[in-house]
């Protein structure tokens, strides 16, 4: 449902005012969101929006906690869809409750009970007539210069001075600690253990097995980490049997291409309108996995006491975890309660859910016992659901004047999606773990019309005369992949904007020139504009060894708009100096936050552009530690430039994501031009440059 034009879909599921907002009879307005806090500083922002709509001061609106004892089912907080689903949930809540507050008719106690459809308000209050018609007409709005655009993140305080934060900093009373003690590789089957080895460590209380699933309790955490580390060196386990199980990262591009599974047509021109004429430059681009690689491992804590599990998690999905935990220790969701409690952030699908389903089986296992599972740093790096490896084709034509006649993309990939509930059973390696022969099913993908995931910005966001956009998603991959942060926007954008400038190149074209002659949208020709105003662009003295680069995009092609110049060093090592970034995210509501989620993102993007790859031997995940699995240090940060468009008349859209695939194609394509050698396949590290240049 709608109100006032307010678009968010969370608003179907969850009706009434009620489910957004309580009141008590201090004054205090108490927020309700399914949305989690993830580091992104999401809180902060939906109180803005509550405070601004009541005209009322921050000290009076609190979060309440996400809980599927209380929250709203908004399903996952992904996508960068937060402020405009949960933000623009509770703007229509907000603005209803102000109208009926406002109205002669107003009774307090049934003030949370009413439906946000505006007909049912409008009876209630008498504030519009019968035939006003639709229910999304009458609700006021405030003026823009009442908006309330800054204000101190909520979350920060305990975690800068050192306060118990996060959920590994919790102790409940009587709680205990559990490791678990996973297979050497997919599709390893248990074959023995000697719990002797665990219990004869100080500390150490209990082993747990059933099947293959093997963990150590202990009644603190060093114990339990000591008591996993001598039962895994006495397990044995069997071998995978799968051919595909002894892959090596050498052959996972000719795995994906020789099984491309289910097809998926993003965009196809009508074949007899597809153009032929002009220069053609094709060629293929790669990203091999990357982890999600969270500084804190992931974590959760399980209660079961009498029939009622209560399971604290960093989880994005309250609400899916719920509905698999019942699926997989089968018992009904209404004796599940998941509640929402910070952990390292992450953006994507990372091991919190699998965290909580293997607490939540040891806490089934023994009953009134908190306890709290944590995993190791080699598991989270070798067990992660990791960002899937893809290859993609690009052939596309450019005439002599410089309009694009043509666009062919072929994309190979797995999917971007097993999250809880999106698999027919329960999306955790706890379900292969307790039923050998059981196999997650492979990863879908989220629906092409609100994102998807191979095919996200895999159909470019320029004027082209012809254009085909496809995607296969194998099936046949021994490597588990999920949701991480802009899913396949991040390589989409890199092969496009790669493949822009070598367009470019060939008819002459100065790059930013040419993106916005060929550009019919005005928001994303306005910030590639003023990123060549910020990067004084055309006056930039290139040397041998430092050149720039731009890139450009519109996240999801319905989004945030980004554009990216990154002023980058090659010499003995790939340096990059400086990245300036213009975006617009529509309506501004923390610019603080803003700017905390464009600067995350690039410097994330940098990280796996320049270092980051999955290593894979003989099926095998090897890159377990930070040494085989490097990531941007500190030192490597580069200064970062924002300009942020605010259109205060225009919708809010997510900032999370949108720096993803411009800051990897303006580092490529400012290395490419520095080295006059086009890198194709990321991480563009030295094992990738030597290669490409032979």
């Amino acid at each position: 449902m709608a109100a006032d034009g307010i678009n968010s879909p969370s608003l179907e599921l969850n009706p009434t005012i009620g489910h957004w907002l309580s009141f008590d009879r201090t004054g205090a307005i108490g927020i309700k969101s399914g949305k989690v806090e993830l580091g992104q500083g999401i809180l902060t922002a939906l109180r803005q929006i509550v405070a601004t709509e009541f005209g009322t001061t921050l000290d009076l609106i609190r979060i309440e906690e996400s809980s599927t004892a209380q929250s709203p089912n908004e399903a996952f907080t992904a996508g960068s869809m937060s402020i405009e689903h949960s933000g623009n949930a509770l703007r229509a809540a907000a603005r209803a409750a102000r109208t009926v507050i406002a109205s002669p008719n107003f009774v307090a106690s049934r003030l949370e009970e009413i439906d946000l459809n505006l007909d049912i308000i409008s009876v209630l209050t008498g504030s519009a007539s019968e035939s006003a018609g639709s229910p999304k007409s009458s609700l006021p709005d405030l003026p823009t210069e009442n908006r309330i655009t800054s204000a101190s993140r909520i979350d920060l305080p305990t975690k800068i001075v050192g306060q118990p934060a996060f959920l590994q900093d919790w102790r409940l009373p009587g709680q205990v600690f559990a490791r678990m003690v996973h297979p050497p590789q997919r599709g390893s089957v248990l074959i023995e253990h000697h719990p002797e080895d665990a219990l004869a460590i100080s500390g150490v209380s209990h082993v747990f097995c059933q099947e293959s699933f093997l963990a150590v309790v202990a009644i603190d955490e060093y114990s339990a980490i000591q008591g996993a580390l001598a039962l895994s060196q006495s397990s044995v386990w069997g071998e995978p049997e799968s051919e595909v199980s002894q892959i090596n990262n050498e052959e996972i591009f000719g795995l994906l291409r020789s099984s491309p599974g289910v097809k998926e047509v993003y965009a196809e021109s009508d074949p007899e309108q597809v153009r032929t004429d002009g220069k053609l430059v094709q060629a293929s681009y790669s990203r091999e996995f990357i982890a999600h690689a969270s500084i804190g491992t992931s974590c959760a804590i399980a209660l079961k006491e009498n029939e009622q599990l209560h399971v604290w998690s960093h989880t994005q999905g309250i609400y899916p975890l719920r509905s698999d935990l019942a699926k997989l220790l089968e018992i009904s969701p209404d004796n599940v309660e998941v509640s929402h409690v910070p952990s390292a952030g992450c953006y994507g699908h990372n091991p919190a859910d699998d965290a909580a389903a293997e607490a939540a089986v040891l806490a089934t296992a023994f009953p009134g016992i908190p306890i709290a599972l944590t995993w190791s740093r080699e598991a989270e790096l070798a067990w992660d659901p990791f960002g899937p490896a893809t290859i993609v084709d690009v052939a596309a034509r450019v005439s002599e004047t410089g309009d694009l006649t043509s666009w062919d993309y072929q994309a190979f990939s797995t999917g971007h999606s097993t999250r809880p509930t999106t698999l027919t059973i329960p999306a955790f390696w706890a379900s292969e773990l307790l039923s050998p022969g059981v196999r997650l099913p492979p990863a879908g993908d989220p629906p092409f019309a609100t994102g998807g995931g191979i095919g996200r910005n895999a159909v470019p966001g320029y004027r082209t005369a012809s254009i085909t956009a496809q995607g296969y998603r194998s099936q046949d991959m021994p490597i588990r992949t999920s949701a991480l942060r802009s899913l396949g926007a991040h390589l989409n954008v890199f092969a496009t904007e790669s493949h822009m400038d070598d367009l470019a190149d060939l008819v002459g074209i100065d790059p930013i020139d040419f993106r916005t002659s060929n550009l019919d949208d005005l928001r994303g020709i306005d910030v590639l504009n003023r990123v060549r105003q910020l990067s004084s662009w055309d006056t930039y003295a290139v040397s041998e060894s430092t050149g720039l680069g731009v890139g450009y995009a519109r996240y999801k092609n319905k989004g945030a708009w980004c554009a990216v110049v990154a002023e980058v060093e090659v010499e003995t090592s790939v340096v990059v100096r400086n990245l300036w970034i213009a975006a617009d995210v529509g309506q501004v509501i923390n610019l603080d936050g803003v700017l905390n989620q464009i600067e995350g993102g690039a410097i994330q993007s940098l990280s796996w552009t320049l270092k980051e790859r999955v290593r894979i031997e003989g099926g095998k995940v090897t890159s377990d530690n930070w040494e085989d699995y490097p990531i941007i240090r500190f030192t490597e940060v580069p200064p970062i430039h924002i300009e942020i468009l605010d259109q205060p008349d225009q919708q809010s859209l997510g900032s999370g994501e949108a720096a993803m695939g411009p800051t990897a194609a303006a580092v490529g394509n400012a290395i490419a031009r520095i080295l006059g050698i086009r890198i194709r396949d990321l991480p563009i590290d030295p094992a990738n440059i030597l290669k490409t240049i032979g």
